[in-house]
């Protein structure tokens, strides 16, 4: 069926039942972490203003550069290429940086992001602009904006500084806007036009979880194939509108197996 097609077309970092991390200088990165067991992390103005802080240090330290990001409540998202510092490096002085003094505000001890991040090697030709898209519409796709006059208004991407009504000085702004600054005058027009081009679950699905399906319907249980498992029934039965029945066949599981795998990305979405 065409969604096994687009699972199988996937690009993937999961080889021999390991995860590999391949990184290079300029290497293109979709990066996600998650708040563990999906609670958020990212509650107050002093912890959104904390994670902007550290990404603006990071970037200017290690020469990596930022095109997309979004903080949301339990999770976020990053479009960023590898600089003189490997992307594990980066993104370790980020996120333990960002638990310790998490913890130390909340009076708690314990894990505060859901096991390592999730980076996704990124063909730039195809993907770039549609993860741009994939990763500022974060906000409007949750809820958490009501429209795209009020996504404007989202302080904590960087969709405000692509269309020049705010300022993200670590953002490389003028890159994104140069893949519209070929045929057009406007660029930042041409963005937001864009941006308002609906995506289709599929696109969506085949952006997230760049897993192959001889992974995804295979036995091994590591923690990524698990949330990739979990993401991807999840979509095709909340989203696409699949019986559990049709999933269990999808993921090659039961239909106990997926409906527990539904559940988990219940808590993962």
């Amino acid at each position: 069926m065409p969604l096994e097609i687009l699972i199988n077309s996937a690009y993937t970092n999961i080889v021999m039942g390991q995860h590999i991390r391949p990184d290079w200088e300029g290497a293109l990165h979709h990066v996600m972490a998650r708040g563990i067991d999906g609670r958020s992390i990212f509650n107050s103005t002093v912890d959104r203003s904390d994670m902007y802080q550290r990404l603006s240090q990071l970037v200017a330290e290690t020469g990596t550069r930022i095109y997309a990001w979004v903080i949301m409540p339990n999770h976020l998202h990053l479009l960023i290429r590898t600089g003189i510092k490997p992307i594990s490096t980066f993104m370790h002085r980020l996120l333990t940086g960002y638990a310790i003094c998490y913890n130390r505000r909340e009076d708690r001890k314990g894990y505060v992001f859901q096991g390592r991040f999730k980076s996704i090697l990124v063909q730039e030709d195809e993907y770039f602009l549609q993860l741009v898209k994939y990763i500022h519409l974060n906000p409007l796709k949750a809820g958490i904006v009501n429209d795209y006059d009020s996504l404007e208004r989202y302080n904590w991407s960087g969709h405000k500084s692509l269309l020049g009504v705010g300022i993200t000085p670590w953002q490389d702004v003028n890159y994104v806007l140069s893949k519209f600054n070929i045929l057009h005058s406007k660029p930042k027009l041409q963005y937001l036009k864009f941006i308002k081009e609906e995506m289709s679950d599929k696109e969506t699905l085949k952006l997230i979880w760049g897993v192959a399906l001889s992974s995804i319907r295979g036995s091994n249980r590591s923690p990524e194939l698990s949330d990739a498992r979990a993401m991807i029934a999840w979509i095709c039965w909340k989203q696409i509108g699949l019986s559990k029945t049709d999933c269990a066949r999808i993921l090659n599981k039961c239909r106990s197996g997926a409906s527990q795998a539904i559940d988990r990305g219940t808590l993962l979405a």
